[in-house]
């Protein structure tokens, strides 16, 4: 589950642009492989990384794009508030 808190402490920023989330910019959770073609990895950590809504909805489903740095499982774990 998403938690708040979390992600205000965190400060996600976008993995392909690298703006943050405190310069008022909307940061999502983007399936690397789309959720419509692959939905067996919809909730995956794996197949998870932090993108504003912009890159996001550019890539779409039509690219499976891994723009994650390498500590991208932390940050993943973080922002969805799952334990390790």
């Amino acid at each position: 589950m998403l938690n708040y808190s979390n992600s205000y402490s965190l400060r996600p920023s976008c993995a392909a642009c690298v703006y943050r989330s405190f310069l008022n910019v909307i940061i999502q959770v983007d399936h690397v492989k789309a959720r419509s073609k692959f939905p067996r990895l919809a909730l995956n950590p794996k197949n998870l990384q932090i993108l504003c809504k912009a890159c996001n909805l550019g890539k779409s489903n039509l690219y499976k794009d891994d723009w994650r740095p390498k500590d991208w499982k932390t940050m993943i774990r973080v922002f969805l508030n799952i334990k390790a």
